[in-house]
């Protein structure tokens, strides 16, 4: 239902399906914003224009330092994607998130990065932000701000794991070409099994203006989450652990709300799927004893959207460098558990991204 921001492992951080790295914070004053400005332009006036050395049918032509900067890309075999033609060209990618910041330099270029402009009433009071049920609300990629005075980053941190610029910098996305359609979901966390705690309207504004955009896929890294009773359990067989039943039990409560404006959340990922859009959810942040919560599994609850519908858990690099496998699943993630059917894993620890 909420999120906070990445790279931070504990269970009541945001998720994310493309998982998330390292990142350098932001702080919300004039003269950080100055600075970070000038800091940019200077590095636009130096910087020689960039010629992509990567060619079709040959995959070591695309392990540049920018590749390389993130082991992710190799742990996945982007570079044989690259070779192959497959760089996101002509795809719309929606990151349904906190604002993707459009003006950031690994974003550059002409409409890499739309923003959704999105409003109307809430359904909800939430007891983590000064909102209440009936109030107007009004999204238009203005970064929020958080209680430690820092703008909100995480919706730019997984838009330039996904589809940062490959341009010669510090980093790339995976689908380097694609464009981001961004849609702010308005909630800044935490994820504790609230199934009311995703507020119906905003999060149908969203959904409905991703889906009209075009866009091919929808990433998300939100969602109900699970309740204190499994937090040990998650890393601890001895305790209790979030289970099937236990996502059912979720489920039982979100039937009633489809097809309602308070269950706006739960009807547009439904719709979307529905629609031919991929549809991504997080597994979670729950500890790898536990299953994901139900809506990262509404493929498993609706089975006709499970074509298209992904579910994604985190790996990180395996610590124990004499193991034959150089992955391991990350010790924050939630597993694959019910959702295997549609469910992969991918890198998170020790990447860069904006």
């Amino acid at each position: 239902m909420k999120q906070f921001q990445p790279g931070q492992p504990h269970l009541r951080n945001p998720r994310s399906g493309w998982p998330r790295c390292r990142q350098l914070p932001w702080a919300y004053s004039p003269l950080a914003s100055a600075l970070a400005g000038c800091l940019a332009l200077a590095t636009g006036a130096q910087a020689a224009p960039y010629v992509e050395t990567g060619k079709l049918g040959d995959a070591a032509s695309w392990r540049s330092a920018e590749f390389k900067a993130d082991w992710g890309l190799g742990a996945i075999h982007a570079d044989s994607a690259y070779a192959a033609g497959y760089t996101g060209q002509g795809i719309k990618l929606g990151i349904f998130d906190q604002p993707v910041y459009a003006q950031h330099p690994e974003f550059a270029g002409s409409d890499k990065v739309i923003t959704l402009v999105t409003s109307g009433i809430r359904q909800y009071t939430d007891p983590y932000i000064p909102v209440k049920a009936g109030d107007a609300f009004r999204y238009d990629g203005t970064p929020s701000v958080g209680s430690d005075g820092k703008l909100g980053s995480h919706g730019t941190h997984v838009g330039g794991i996904a589809a940062g610029s490959r341009d010669g910098g510090a980093m790339h996305g995976v689908a380097f070409d694609a464009q981001i359609i961004s849609a702010e979901n308005g909630d800044p966390g935490p994820e504790d099994g609230i199934i009311l705690g995703n507020d119906g309207a905003v999060y149908k504004a969203g959904w409905d203006g991703l889906v009209a955009s075009g866009a091919r896929i929808i990433n998300n890294s939100w969602g109900i989450g699970i309740t204190d009773a499994f937090a040990k359990g998650g890393r601890d067989p001895a305790f209790p652990h979030f289970g099937l039943s236990d996502a059912q039990a979720q489920f039982s409560q979100i039937r009633p709300l489809l097809g309602t404006l308070q269950g706006g959340a739960y009807d547009g990922a439904i719709n979307a799927a529905r629609s031919g859009v991929l549809t991504i959810f997080a597994a979670g942040n729950d500890y790898n004893l536990n299953n994901p919560d139900a809506i990262a599994g509404l493929g498993y609850f609706v089975p006709e959207i499970a074509p298209q519908w992904l579910t994604v858990a985190a790996l990180q690099q395996n610590p124990d460098t004499s193991s034959a496998e150089p992955y391991t699943i990350s010790t924050f993630s939630s597993r694959c558990g019910y959702t295997a059917s549609f469910c992969v894993s991918a890198r998170v620890h020790g990447s860069t991204a904006p």
